[in-house]
C-alpha cells in the first residue's frame, strides 16, 4: 500500500467512513429517487478514502478491501446490476463530499485491494530476486479509473505500463489497451456512475413493489445456486425452474452498453 501511494499525489484521509448513520463523525445517506417515485436512503461504510488535490476541488479515490486474491470489477455485472456496491461509494462522494473535505469531490476511481497473498513459482527460492521478494503477495488495486485519476495515481507514467496500477499509456501520452486495463474514458466513467444509480434505483423500487420472487440468474455458465448455502431449503429447482439467464459482456460491449443504458434510460436486457 505505500508503495501504491508513492507513486501519485492521492492521500488516505478517511478509514472506515460511515455514512447514513447518525452522528458527528458520519457523512449523510446517500439517496435514491426511483423511476416509480420512491425515495431510499442507503447507509454503509467505506473501508478508504484517499483524496488529491486538483485545483480548487479534490478528486476522490474508494478502497474497497477484500480478503480474496486477484479481485476485479466486472463491468459486465455492473451493467446487469449484480456489483454495484464499489461505485456506489463513489456517489456518496460525489453526493457528499463536501460534508468529508470541505470542498467538492470529483470521484476519480474505486479500487478493489485483495488482502490474501498471491503464490509466486520459482526454480529455488534462493533465487528469488530482491524486487520478487518485496513484492511477494502484493495486488494490484483492481477497479475503474477516469483519464483525471490516471495522473493523480501515476503523475510519472509518460510511456509503458504503470507498476502499481492496471494503466497503460502510449507513446502520445494518450490512454491505451482500454479493454485489457481499469481506465474508463471520462464520458464512460460518467456515464457508469449514473447507470449504477439508476440500478439501484430498479432495485429500490422492485424491493417496495413487494417483489419477492425466487430468480437467480445465470450468467454465461456461472449461478449463485453454485455456492448458496440455503440450496437445501430453497423452492427454486436448478433444470426446473426458470432462471434470468444474463448476457456475458466483455469489458468493450459493456462500455457500450452501460453509455447506451445512461443515456436514454433503459433496463439492462437478458437472453432468452
Amino acid at each position: 500500500q505505500r508503495r501504491a501511494i508513492r507513486c501519485g499525489t492521492s492521500k488516505v484521509t478517511k478509514t472506515e467512513a460511515a455514512f447514513g448513520f447518525p452522528g458527528e463523525e458520519t457523512l449523510p445517506a446517500l439517496t435514491i429517487h426511483t423511476p416509480n417515485g420512491h425515495q431510499a436512503e442507503l447507509r454503509g461504510y467505506i473501508d478508504r478514502v484517499d483524496l488529491a488535490e486538483v485545483g480548487d476541488e479534490y478528486l476522490g479515490i474508494v478502497i474497497d478491501y477484500k480478503g480474496t486474491r486477484r479481485k476485479k470489477l466486472n463491468l459486465g455485472e455492473v451493467y446487469h446490476g449484480l456489483s454495484l456496491q464499489l461505485l456506489g461509494y463513489l456517489l456518496v462522494l460525489a453526493e457528499h463530499g463536501q460534508t468529508l473535505a470541505g470542498r467538492p469531490i470529483n470521484p476519480g476511481g474505486a479500487l478493489y485491494v485483495g488482502l490474501t497473498p498471491q503464490y509466486k513459482s520459482v526454480t529455488h527460492p534462493e533465487k528469488l530476486s530482491p524486487r520478487d521478494a518485496a513484492l511477494l503477495g502484493v495486488d494490484t488495486p483492481r477497479g475503474l479509473l477516469s483519464e483525471s485519476a490516471t495522473r493523480v495515481l501515476d503523475g510519472a507514467l509518460t510511456e509503458g505500463t504503470s507498476a502499481c496500477y492496471e494503466v497503460y499509456r502510449k507513446k502520445d501520452g494518450g490512454l491505451g489497451n482500454l479493454t485489457r486495463t481499469d481506465v474508463a474514458l471520462d464520458d464512460v466513467f460518467e456515464a457508469t456512475l449514473r447507470h449504477v444509480r439508476a440500478r439501484m434505483g430498479d432495485l429500490v423500487d422492485g424491493i417496495l413493489g413487494g417483489d419477492v420472487s425466487v430468480m437467480p440468474y445465470r450468467l454465461g455458465t456461472f449461478s449463485p445456486c453454485s455456492w448458496c448455502q440455503m440450496v437445501s431449503v430453497c423452492r427454486f429447482e436448478v433444470g426446473v425452474c426458470d432462471m434470468r439467464r444474463l448476457v456475458p459482456l466483455r469489458r468493450k460491449d459493456a462500455m457500450e452498453r452501460i453509455t447506451e443504458a445512461a443515456a436514454v434510460g433503459t433496463e439492462t436486457d437478458c437472453a432468452e
